[in-house]
């Protein structure tokens, strides 16, 4: 609690609004419309922060991984807050000095002509399954693409390509993803597939294009030759197996869409009956593996 109110080697408080050193480029469009200093300090809100010991944070828009506040972490600081309370008691004098000196808390605080009317847009991308050598478009694979309001699937027999319109607002800091969920017999994924784009005022329309190998009669199982480069249980890509990556495996089986887990994670983790898509049995093998009940992954 000390580090993240600033008793940290940056003397940084994440605590929007508490002590004299604390992020001012934060990713919030209310507080932050301009994308410079934030216009309205945000008091109470718990950004990101740091990523190491240092306390050190990039204050910037963009950095949104420290300078935004989500709902997860802010409520668990709540919770801890409460907790400690509870434990130790405490009062809220100084707190009121603050709210009381603070603008943005008054009821009746004026914040101008907040309305704005963005012209109409939409942005589509156009996804098709196709034959890696003969770009020939493929039936039967079962595709998602998660847009600005939903997340829509398909099969590739029914529309291949497909046109949809992935949003019809422009935030150049969003990316929208594909995934393939089913794969043709007789086929796999080729490698160097891009499954995300961004749209800007420029480019309004994009394409993603994924691509399957045939197996040919000579191509070995998956399974006879193991890929060296492979780091078994590795789901978010950082060349280490720790208990984040059963987080992220967890988050994945729950919301694929949003759990931001890359088609290499999703490879790396798959270590439960290998070759199934990523599920809670793949958390729980190298969840395994970290308590050493299993000496090493995949499991089957």
């Amino acid at each position: 609690m000390d580090f993240i109110l600033g008793n940290n080697p940056a003397g940084y408080s994440y605590l929007l609004g508490y002590s004299n050193k604390y992020p001012t480029r934060i990713h919030h469009r209310a507080a932050n419309p301009d994308k410079q200093a934030m216009k309205y300090t945000l008091y109470g809100a718990l950004v990101g922060g740091a990523s190491d010991t240092s306390g050190s944070i990039t204050d910037a828009v963009d950095s949104y991984a420290q300078t935004e506040m989500a709902l997860d972490y802010n409520a668990c600081f709540t919770v801890a807050c409460a907790g400690l309370y509870s434990a130790f008691g405490g009062d809220t004098t100084t707190a009121q000095a603050i709210i009381d000196a603070a603008p943005e808390i008054k009821s009746d605080f004026d914040f101008g002509d907040a309305t704005v009317t963005p012209d109409p847009v939409e942005c589509k991308v156009t996804v098709s399954v196709v034959d890696e050598k003969t770009g020939e478009y493929i039936p039967g694979a079962e595709v998602l693409m998660e847009t600005e309001a939903e997340a829509i699937v398909w099969n590739t027999s029914d529309e291949n390509p497909k046109t949809i319109v992935a949003c019809t607002s422009i935030d150049e800091n969003v990316s929208y993803q594909a995934l393939i969920r089913n794969i043709p017999d007789g086929y796999i994924e080729a490698a160097g597939n891009n499954y995300y784009v961004k749209f800007s005022e420029d480019s309004t329309t994009a394409e993603i294009v994924i691509k399957l190998q045939k197996i040919e009669e000579t191509t070995p199982e998956p399974t006879t030759k193991p890929d060296d480069n492979i780091v078994w249980g590795d789901a978010n890509c950082d060349g280490q197996v720790l208990v984040n990556d059963v987080v992220l495996v967890m988050s994945y089986a729950l919301n694929p869409v949003n759990a931001g887990v890359t088609p290499e994670g999703i490879r790396n983790a798959d270590v439960y009956q290998t070759g199934d898509g990523l599920a809670v049995t793949d958390a729980a093998s190298i969840q395994k593996f970290l308590t050493k009940i299993i000496n090493s992954l995949p499991e089957s």
